[in-house]
């Protein structure tokens, strides 16, 4: 693992030209060609990166959520996508399609997921939908993006948010930060307040560009791979963990 970062941190400075505007964790509006598609590769690793930094390598030697994930523009802004992470053996496979907004500002898109998962210690597996729609601003002056996620999880019976900035600083690199709000801690019934972390998930990190590939690494108080599973919460506070992301587009 050591040897891959390496490995990720000198391609990455050798390339040029991204392809998308992508964020840590929250959906991101596909810039996707017909035909094209994306697979992606992440890590969200467990320990602090404060805990013992030496011993466990920046927490990177206690373990890993790890997730996989493949997406296909099919035709016309409609794309087909299935995903795996290790967390809780979770599943997913699900279709988006884009829409039209104020294109020359804004840019949107509906998308519909069917997972499945294992709780801990629970032996049958749980699986529902989730809808979503993300929004995302076209580069204000050239410079600044913003991202916007709100969705409906069908298994927890939830409304689930999140908040993204992006500032790029140089043409190949761009600062990102990402907050989500767990709004109904406090009102959640009991059957759905049990799986609600005691803190909101957040998130800062960069993102290198190249040409047909992206690179995103990251510090969050949360191992969530997405916009769903970071909704609700963190019970790690304010511990930092390190995780990164790479993207590869085929045309």
């Amino acid at each position: 693992m050591k040897l891959s970062i390496i490995v990720l941190l000198v391609i990455s400075s050798a390339l040029l030209y991204g392809y998308q505007q992508e964020f840590l964790n929250l959906t991101s509006v596909s810039e996707l060609q017909d035909k094209e598609s994306e697979f992606t590769i992440s890590h969200r690793f467990l320990g602090s990166v404060e805990d013992e930094p030496l011993d466990t390598f920046f927490g990177m030697d206690i373990g890993a959520n790890v997730g996989i994930a493949y997406r296909y523009s099919v035709y016309q802004l409609f794309e087909a996508k299935a995903e795996y992470s290790s967390g809780k053996k979770e599943y997913s496979v699900g279709v988006s399609r884009q829409i039209l907004l104020f294109e020359d500002y804004i840019k949107g898109q509906i998308n519909v997921d069917y997972f499945s998962f294992k709780e801990v210690s629970i032996e049958d597996r749980r699986n529902n939908f989730y809808y979503q729609i993300a929004l995302q601003s076209t580069p204000i002056f050239d410079r600044i993006m913003l991202n916007l996620n709100a969705g409906f999880d069908g298994y927890y019976e939830r409304l689930t948010s999140g908040i993204g900035l992006g500032v790029k600083v140089l043409d190949n690199l761009t600062i990102l930060t990402e907050y989500f709000p767990t709004l109904d801690r406090d009102s959640a019934d009991e059957r759905i307040a049990k799986y609600l972390g005691e803190d909101d998930s957040f998130a800062i990190g960069v993102k290198l560009d190249t040409y047909g590939h992206q690179f995103i690494f990251q510090l969050s108080n949360s191992d969530a791979l997405n916009s769903r599973r970071a909704s609700l919460g963190t019970n790690d506070g304010s511990d930092l963990k390190f995780g990164f992301k790479l993207q590869r587009r085929f045309q």
